[in-house]
């Protein structure tokens, strides 16, 4: 817990001397790291504890999980850096597009680090075949594209008619 506070500390000292974007850095690795430092101690703490080839094989798994939850919750943390961005653009292009699509871009990136950190975990953590899941997912995906490919065409109609109204109104 001391090693965890320290390196919060640490971190944040060292974001206040960057710019915007270098803070994210080091400000979305503190929770991370304390996970981390967390399960570093309880894998030394374990070491010298005499165990059974099951209970040794349980805490094993429980390290990898926490390492992997770790790993991920600083990459979800992460994304939050292309919202920032997408906003840096926004302002020096004067761009209204990049300030609505920024949500929606950070939205889909996080489903999908979740979609791919549950399947990471349970193929390499609880040694589960993802095949089948994949497959799922493929599917699911090729249908949710057919199914919006219609609203799509529909919004794309919409704008291009709005831009001939404007041009044909502007133009005489």
């Amino acid at each position: 817990m001391v090693a965890g506070k320290t390196c919060s500390i640490l971190l944040q000292r060292a974001a206040s001397r960057g710019g915007k974007t270098p803070i994210k850095f080091f400000l979305d690795l503190a929770g991370p790291a304390n996970l981390a430092l967390i399960t570093i101690g309880l894998q030394i703490g374990l070491l010298y504890i005499s165990m059974s080839p099951v209970l040794k094989t349980f805490f094993f798994k429980v390290q990898m999980l926490l390492y992997s939850i770790a790993a991920f919750w600083y990459a979800y943390n992460l994304i939050s850096i292309v919202d920032t961005l997408f906003h840096q653009f926004g302002r020096k292009t004067d761009s209204s597009l990049a300030m609505h699509v920024a949500p929606l871009v950070r939205r889909t990136l996080r489903m999908f680090l979740i979609v791919i950190g549950v399947m990471f975990v349970v193929q390499s953590v609880f040694e589960k075949d993802i095949s089948a899941w994949l497959a799922g997912l493929g599917i699911a995906g090729l249908a949710v594209s057919l199914a919006a490919q219609d609203s799509l065409k529909i919004c794309s109609v919409r704008s291009r008619l709005s831009w001939t109204v404007r041009l044909r109104s502007a133009s005489g």
